[in-house]
């Protein structure tokens, strides 16, 4: 396995409850990132997915507050860094990408303006030599006419193209890990595999690291070398795409892979399999593990108490007690 370049160990967060107590949000969640490693970040709507990305940057809503665990970058912990700091690692060494493009752009200013502001803000020199790395980053993210579009405005753009530029000015301070949220949602799926295809491209070319926020497992299947799963803010399976994919170990990760549509399934009436119930929310979550309300396979223990890391389908880590000594009693 390579060296972890990013690593997360035992990161909680919670915001302010009405004791004054935080209502913990993510629960010791624990994953790495290897150099030129594409990991898949998945789950469903409210799982904690961008919230872990956010918190990485240490971009987490000001309510928020890191209650545990460390976000390491090449082994030096990012928690307690000045703003100074973190200011300087932002883009330099890690660059973002957020949702919805259109919206992450400023209406009112070019696409020139905006990817040149950013790479002075990294580096001291001349608006003219800013402007002129500008138009090789549009290029190199598959911008046509670069020149031309430095002087367009975001409005003036495809979705395709506004997503593009996002991605050229996350990597304009030359970083070597890029956190990619949720970058294909709403485009259509011949613009989301070219965004896909860019991605593999730029992790080729530069070397990149890749972590990739999505709730799209057909994303992921195309995309990533390896998968963290979360639910109700805490990671249930970690493993290789192939692992995850052919022997899904956690009930929750062989649900949402039911759930997927495939070309060819029997569905009567056109159905998926869909997952009951909904993913509790941070103040509801139940009592043992947050899953067994939703779970086929929900013992009495799991209701009791929350389960541990055990070692599941060839050794993977899993969040379930399917894997533990009452698991396999029961069995």
């Amino acid at each position: 396995m390579s060296v972890a370049l990013l690593e997360l160990d035992r990161l909680s967060l919670g915001f302010s409850g009405p004791e004054g107590r935080p209502t913990e949000v993510l629960r010791e969640v624990s994953f790495s990132l290897g150099s030129g490693e594409i990991v898949g970040l998945v789950g469903e709507s409210g799982s904690g997915k961008s919230l872990t990305a956010l918190s990485i940057l240490g971009l987490e809503p000001s309510s928020a507050r890191i209650t545990g665990g460390a976000v390491r970058l090449r082994g030096n912990d990012l928690r307690g860094r000045s703003d100074r700091e973190m200011a300087k690692i932002r883009g330099r060494e890690i660059g973002m990408v957020f949702q919805e493009a259109r919206v992450a752009l400023n209406p009112v200013l070019t696409i020139g303006s905006q990817i040149t502001e950013t790479i002075r803000a990294h580096d001291t020199i001349s608006r003219r030599e800013a402007r002129r790395r500008g138009t090789e980053l549009l290029d190199r993210v598959g911008i046509p006419d670069p020149e031309e579009r430095m002087g367009s405005y975001p409005h003036e753009l495809s979705g395709g193209q506004c997503q593009r530029v996002t991605i050229a000015m996350a990597l304009a301070a030359g970083p070597e890990i890029l956190l990619a949220d949720e970058p294909t949602t709403g485009l259509d799926v011949t613009i989301q595999a070219q965004i896909l295809e860019l991605l593999r491209r730029l992790r080729r070319d530069l070397g990149l690291s890749v972590l990739l926020v999505t709730h799209d497992l057909g994303v992921v299947a195309e995309t990533c070398d390896r998968v963290v799963v979360l639910y109700a803010g805490e990671v249930v399976e970690e493993g290789s795409v192939e692992a995850i994919f052919e022997a899904p170990a956690h009930p929750y990760t062989r649900a949402l892979l039911r759930a997927v549509p495939r070309l060819g399934d029997p569905a009567p009436r056109g159905e998926m399999s869909a997952i009951p119930g909904s993913s509790p929310s941070a103040e509801e979550r139940p009592a043992g593990c947050p899953f067994h309300p939703r779970c086929p396979e929900v013992m009495e223990v799991c209701r009791r108490r929350h389960p541990g890391i055990f070692s599941g389908e060839g050794g993977r880590p899993v969040r379930c007690f399917l894997y533990s000594s009452e698991g396999e009693a029961s069995r």
